[in-house]
């Protein structure tokens, strides 16, 4: 199994994006005020939020609580904006 390169990148930028929309929908902060109030390093997760660095699961499990939703339905969103064809392995 290899990973490949542009593929994280892609599924990087997709978490970012799908967690700017939810965090906006579900509280209507912005990511300085998130941040602050969940007490994220704003640095970390301005750069998650526009895709320019990877998350650990238990960094996404934590943003996806202050945004009241379980882990397992963030991740849902982010397959649903990446599309049935996304893998992350040569098979």
């Amino acid at each position: 199994m290899q990973l490949k390169d542009k593929e994280n990148l892609q599924f990087i930028k997709a978490l970012g994006q799908v967690i700017r929309r939810v965090r906006k929908e579900r509280t209507g902060l912005s990511g300085k005020q998130f941040a602050y109030q969940y007490e994220i390093e704003c640095g970390n997760f301005n750069r998650i939020e526009n895709g320019k660095q990877n998350a650990a699961l238990y960094f996404i499990w934590g943003i996806a609580e202050a945004l009241g939703m379980k882990c397992s339905e963030l991740i849902k969103l982010v397959e649903e904006e990446l599309g049935d064809d996304f893998s992350v392995i040569d098979k």
